[in-house]
This record gives structure tokens, sequence and C-alpha cells, in this order.
């Protein structure tokens, strides 16, 4: 009887677990027209590159940025004055335009004057060859 009830629930609770991998499509007066398994795929490159994009990597080490918002300026230092490569900086409005532009010196400070955009958020790029690291810099004046 032991043996009975644990198939049972063994059996129950293996068919809810495929429950959560089928999809569902109604049309407009709440029919089911469609039923689909939705597999799991494996996540592409584009989205592992993203995803490093956002976690950050070691650019999170070697530069820090400071605003002063007296005077609209963002600060970018490299720490220690040392670069490896070349750096290019962005900037990007919140709808995705490219709003600036630069690169940062050979001697690892640099200042942006955002003095010319509207207020708003932005992300500020930093870029490195192959690493990137953004930062969200929000423009209040």
């Amino acid at each position: 009887m032991k043996h009975l009830i644990l198939f049972i629930l063994l059996s129950i609770s293996s068919h809810i677990g495929y429950g959560q991998h089928i999809r569902f499509t109604y049309d407009d007066a709440g029919n089911r027209i469609k039923r689909e398994l939705v597999t799991i795929q494996e996540v592409n490159t584009q989205d592992r590159k993203m995803q490093k994009f956002l976690t950050g990597n070691n650019l999170d080490s070697e530069i820090t940025i400071n605003t002063d918002k007296s005077s609209n300026l963002i600060h970018i230092n490299a720490k220690d004055g040392t670069l490896q490569g070349e750096y290019k900086i962005a900037m990007y409005s919140i709808v995705g335009y490219m709003v600036l532009e630069s690169q940062l010196p050979i001697t690892g400070y640099a200042e942006v004057d955002i003095s010319h955009l509207p207020k708003g958020v932005y992300a500020l790029v930093v870029t490195n060859g192959t690493e990137s690291k953004a930062w969200k810099i929000t423009k209040a004046e």
C-alpha cells in the first residue's frame, strides 16, 4: 500500500511540473486556440555579452566617476593614473541616442561637460577595447 501511494504521489508531482512548460493561446472570445510546449534553451552569446556588460567587470576597480552639480561636470578618473589601452567615453540618452563621445586621455583624468544637455537620465559608458562599464547619470538642473 505504501508503494502504491508513493507511486501515485510521484506520478502527480511529475505531471505538475510538466504543466509549467505549456503555453496556451486564446482568441478574443476566450477560447483556447493553441497549446504549445515551451522548451528551455541555452542563452545565446549576445545575451551573455549583455549580462557581462550589466554585471560589470574589472573596470569597476579601475575607473571612478564623480559628478559636480554646480558646474555640470563629470569627473572620470583612472586609479593610480595608469591606463593600458585606449578608453572611449560615450553618453547616451534614455531613449538610446548617443549625445556625447570622447576619449579618455593617457593621463587618466577627464572632465566631461554636460551643461548643454537637458535635464534627464543618461548612461555614461566607458569602453576599453573588449570591456565596457556603464554608470547612470541623472541631470537635475
